[in-house]
């Protein structure tokens, strides 16, 4: 059967360890080969992952189980899509992106697990992660994707907003969904 190509993002960190964008597992499903890679490249601790839309969370249950002391973020959702906070209450998510007026702004988890720990200070730690790049939340009825520019590098980081990029493929809902149209 075919697989999807699936890419994270690793972004490392001014202080120390790194930032990931779209957690994926290595070639053998598992963990064990991008816990390697991340130690080799001395990106070590996972400091931030980042769910950018719904549709991205099947790696999040061996992310949480590899790296526990990381913070797990997510975005508010779609109109067409449920929140990952209520898609995998399971799941434990520090905080959730919404859109603001100065970019994206973290919050609380919207659907709280039983038993779950408070969330994190969204001033103090957040800070972090907005000193080295730029978060919008795309406000739309599809995905309400997370999407950042690394600002050291000027880079433009997406999930699937580019995912088909033809007049001809439309996205859910019909014709008036191009995935090509902004």
């Amino acid at each position: 059967a075919a697989q999807w190509l699936c890419n994270m993002v690793v972004i490392r960190m001014p202080e120390g360890g790194c930032m990931i964008y779209s957690p994926v597992l290595g070639e053998d499903g598992g963990m064990d080969s991008i816990v390697a890679a991340l130690e080799q490249h001395n990106l070590l601790p996972v400091r931030w992952v980042i769910a950018p839309s719904p549709q991205h969370h099947l790696a999040l249950q061996p992310w949480q189980t590899a790296f526990p002391e990381a913070n797990y973020v997510c975005g508010k959702a779609s109109g067409q899509m449920p929140p990952l906070t209520r898609k995998r209450r399971e799941l434990r998510f520090d905080g959730v992106l919404s859109g603001g007026a100065e970019g994206a702004v973290l919050g609380a988890p919207v659907c709280d697990r039983e038993g779950a720990e408070p969330a994190l200070d969204s001033g103090r730690h957040w800070a972090e992660v907005t000193a080295v790049c730029d978060v919008l939340v795309l406000d739309d009825n599809r995905t309400g994707e997370i999407v950042l520019r690394h600002r050291p590098t000027s880079t433009l980081i997406l999930s699937d907003l580019l995912y088909k990029s033809t007049p001809d493929v439309h996205g859910p809902g019909g014709k008036q969904n191009a995935y090509t149209k902004p």
